[in-house]
């Protein structure tokens, strides 16, 4: 029995995979020190870096590393198309029973893999083993993006995960496919795992000296996170009632802000500023514009809840009648 990629089922029991960009510099070291963890394990194994778009000499320096890595395979994107797009590709090629993802700037040096297969082997129900990073970063400024993430994601996933924004994680094969099911969704590899509602089961992994790291969310990409998480991953019930909400919150800013204008006329017997006076009548209009439109869809959502849920329905009494 062959898998897709036309190589024995079950001949490759741990794959890694390793997105990259622009990683002249330290991929070598990287792919040798995640060899040798690997072959400690005594388990068959590859490693499949994927190149994503590279500009640099990261492609010259994989040949090389080919050539004494024997074990390496590297699928190269021709254009950059991000780390959890890169991510999936990996996924694709992967051939292993246990897939393993780490980035290739090595936060989580590669020494923390055993506990992963550890903890898979410990708790064959799991779906994916997730390395919670065991030391953040204490500087304020830089944690502050990642306990954000925690939070929110947490909350419209429903869980309690330590680190749910790591991508440091053990997937068992079955998961592996789910993944690439829904790969449509893929723009964010741990956001995507907690919809599709895998059973994830943390260990904590040490990680570089934090003197040496920083935060991964930059403002923007802190903000891309976070519109993923309430537009792509949570219920549409949540993302409406999310929007309505911030329709109440404008249409209480415009009307604070208009009753403060027309007050401090009246008290102060001048004419009414003409520029604030449009701004929080907009912001007004604005606001009622998302509650109404809020409301329109959250009944059509209902709808189509009712929809599916007769489908499902329909579809059992076929089964039955079978």
């Amino acid at each position: 029995m062959a898998d897709e990629t036309g190589n024995a089922a079950g001949s490759i029991e741990l794959t890694l995979v390793m997105p990259a960009y622009n990683e002249e510099v330290g991929i070598a070291g990287v792919v040798h020190r995640a060899a040798a963890a690997l072959r400690d394990l005594g388990r068959r194994f590859e490693i499949v870096v994927v190149d994503d778009g590279s500009i640099d000499d990261t492609p010259v320096v994989l040949r090389a590393v080919e050539q004494t890595v024997p074990e390496l395979r590297v699928v190269r994107l021709r254009l950059n198309a991000g780390q959890h797009i890169a991510t999936v590709v990996g996924l694709r090629a992967a051939r292993g029973q246990f897939v393993v993802v780490a980035d290739a700037d090595e936060q989580v040096p590669p020494s923390n893999i055993r506990a992963l297969v550890d903890a898979a082997v410990a708790n064959p129900r799991a779906d994916v083993i997730a390395g919670a990073r065991a030391r953040r970063n204490s500087a304020a400024h830089r944690n502050f993006g990642s306990r954000l993430v925690t939070m929110v994601v947490n909350k419209l996933t429903r869980s309690s995960l330590n680190d749910p924004a790591t991508t440091f994680r053990l997937f068992r094969r079955s998961t592996v496919q789910d993944i690439l099911r829904a790969d449509i969704l893929a723009q964010n590899v741990p956001l995507l795992v907690n919809f599709l509602r895998a059973k994830v089961v943390e260990v904590p992994v040490e990680v570089r000296d934090e003197e040496a790291r920083s935060s991964r969310y930059g403002l923007l990409r802190l903000v891309h996170v976070l519109l993923l998480a309430l537009l792509n991953f949570s219920a549409g019930t949540t993302t409406l009632l999310s929007l309505m909400a911030l329709g109440c919150l404008s249409v209480v800013i415009g009307a604070v802000g208009l009753a403060g204008i027309v007050a401090a006329g009246m008290v102060l017997q001048h004419p009414l500023r003409t520029n604030w006076l449009l701004f929080f009548i907009l912001i007004l209009i604005v606001g009622l514009q998302f509650i109404l439109v809020g409301v329109v869809a959250y009944k059509v959502e209902r709808i189509n809840v009712n929809l599916r849920f007769r489908g499902q329905l329909e579809s059992i009494q076929d089964d039955a009648g079978s």
